[in-house]
């Protein structure tokens, strides 16, 4: 066959589509595990414990609690004794499930659909003491 045949260029035509084909298909699966790095889940989620108090007195056990990032539940606890959730050391903590692109948003405490006074800093992993003080009546206006 000549080089000047369109069997030729069409073949190199090939080639190069190929190759282009290639190329987009890389930078796009690049880009993608970079923005699903983002989205891993901080592992061992963090935890917290402390006390909790409701109108200045010790919040009575089973009084459940539950932890949001940006108005979304992201963990719960019941109390099981007066005036405090979790423990330390101990298994039993209010553990917050969030992602490595939130690390340093506000983790705001909810009883009873009455945010509380209180709210953390979603950090890596670990576990964080903490009052969480309610007051119901302060609180209606701000209900999620």
């Amino acid at each position: 066959m000549e080089k000047g045949s369109s069997l030729f260029h069409s073949s190199g035509d090939n080639m190069n589509r190929k190759m282009l084909i290639l190329l987009v298909l890389t930078v796009l699966l690049t880009a993608g595990i970079a923005g699903a790095q983002d989205q891993l889940p901080i592992n061992p989620a963090p935890g917290y414990y402390g006390t909790v108090m409701v109108n200045g007195q010790q919040a009575p056990p089973g009084t459940t609690i539950i932890a949001k990032i940006g108005g979304e539940e992201r963990g719960s606890i019941t109390t099981s004794a007066s005036g405090s959730y979790g423990d330390d050391p101990g298994p039993s903590k209010l553990w917050v499930t969030g992602y490595r692109n939130e690390i340093g948003s506000s983790v705001t405490f909810y009883m009873s659909g009455v945010v509380s006074l209180q709210n953390s800093t979603l950090t890596e992993a670990g576990t964080k003491s903490g009052s969480i003080l309610h007051n119901p009546f302060r609180g209606r206006n701000r209900r999620n």
